[in-house]
């Protein structure tokens, strides 16, 4: 086996993704232009699965039953070719797809970007695949991500039982291969007291409003004892209505964050103790919901990072070290669960915004022609890293995987179920 080998399929790959780009950047911008929020996006999940229909991939829609996913696939085996059952198996690969927007601001993440990386990576492994021989590719799309955690769904519903790494690109304002990625998990709280006339007869009234600003002053004290890694915010979203009136009603909207499951567990329980002391000192009653599902913290594969990293590289991007890349605390994805399950990687690229994801300056970013130019460039590192995988050269994939279980251990039930 050579080395030139792999190039020239990197090169075939790196061909199929260059005869797309014209429709790609189309797709990308009329979900740009169509912004849909968390398990809404029909648009998007119809446009694309439409087009990788056309590519020549058999498409599922509405996947396992999640209305807007889908999972297109092709397959390859080389076990056709010989009657010997010793072949050994070939990896799948999933490259993983994003379409949802923010309300109010639209594609302030780009994920309009994300969603035709993910295509454009899916057609380069299909020609490799071909060019191959063997191996399986899957262009999963995975719908609200913003809010809600469709991977999260996906995980539950068996979607990456069968898959042997996982990969996905997201535009940012650094390029980073090795982001930390906190864990998260939301909290809502409400406080339930008694009006009465803040003048003639506050004794008669228990004040929401002091428990909520109770439980906010304690969780600010709070944080002078929590880890660098842990974070914790929030907002009141509800003080009362009048000042004259002693508030019966109040509520709180925090997100509390940590650098995995474990240490996330701690810090809700600290955090909630909090909410629980102000209606105990109040005398108001609480009721609290844990919004959604957590999400988990990227755990980076790292011999896939370094692939990534090498691809990268060799198509001309710079990347900060290692060092440096790992400096940048980032947001929380639902790709971090995907990580706990299988092997993954989820490299940041930049675009040139003048401000960070989830900004007006950067849904306007999303739909550049330069910032489509290095999308294009992740994408193929992606899609060279897939390729490097299938190829299995030096028994890298076996390595990725061990590394997996030497991390993680056999995915159990149980994980799962926790999320």
């Amino acid at each position: 086996h050579n080395m030139d080998d792999d190039n020239a399929l990197k090169e075939f790959a790196g061909s199929a993704i260059d005869a797309c780009l014209y429709e790609l950047t189309s797709l990308s911008l009329k979900i740009h232009a169509r912004p849909e929020l968390a398990y809404e996006e029909v648009y998007a999940h119809d446009i694309l699965a439409d087009y990788l229909e056309v590519k020549g991939f058999e498409v599922s829609r509405s996947y396992l039953g999640l209305q807007t996913s889908f999972c297109a696939r092709y397959s390859l085996s080389s076990s056709s070719s010989s009657s010997s059952s010793a072949t050994t198996p070939t990896p799948t690969i999933a490259i993983l797809c994003e379409y949802d927007a923010l309300p109010g601001i639209g594609h302030a993440c780009g994920h309009n970007l994300i969603a035709v990386a993910g295509i454009a990576a899916g057609i380069g492994l299909k020609a490799a695949i071909k060019k191959l021989g063997r191996g399986t590719v899957l262009v999963m799309g995975t719908p609200a991500e913003e809010a809600g955690g469709g991977k999260i769904d996906l995980i539950r519903l068996g979607a990456f039982q069968h898959v042997d790494a996982a990969l996905m690109v997201h535009p940012s304002q650094h390029h980073c291969v090795y982001p930390r990625v906190l864990a998260m998990q939301e909290l809502k709280v409400e406080f339930h007291g008694r009006n009465s006339h803040a003048s003639a007869a506050p004794w008669d009234g228990v004040n929401a409003l002091d428990a909520v600003v109770a439980a906010y002053t304690s969780i600010s004290n709070l944080r002078q004892q929590i880890k660098m890694t842990d974070r914790i915010h929030g907002v009141i979203t509800d003080g009362g209505v009048k000042p004259n009136i002693i508030p019966s009603h109040s509520s709180a909207y925090y997100y509390i964050r940590s650098r995995n499951p474990k240490d996330l567990k701690l810090l809700q329980e600290r955090v909630f103790k909090c909410f629980q002391a102000a209606a105990l000192a109040t005398g108001c009653t609480m009721t609290h919901e844990w919004v959604d599902k957590p999400y988990w913290d990227v755990a980076t594969n790292t011999i896939m990072a370094e692939l990534y990293s090498d691809n990268i590289l060799r198509l001309g991007v710079v990347l900060p070290g290692v060092d440096e890349q790992q400096s940048f605390v980032l947001g929380s994805t639902d790709m971090g669960n995907v990580s706990y399950v299988v092997p993954t990687i989820h490299p940041w690229y930049k675009i040139n915004s003048e401000e960070g994801n989830h900004t007006e300056a950067f849904t306007k970013a999303s739909s550049t022609k330069e910032s489509h130019d290095v999308t294009w460039l992740a994408s193929k590192a992606m899609c060279f890293t897939g390729v490097d995988l299938l190829v299995n050269k030096d028994g890298v994939m076996d390595k990725v995987k061990e590394e997996f279980m030497r991390v993680h251990g056999p995915v159990q039930d149980s994980i799962i179920q926790s999320m």
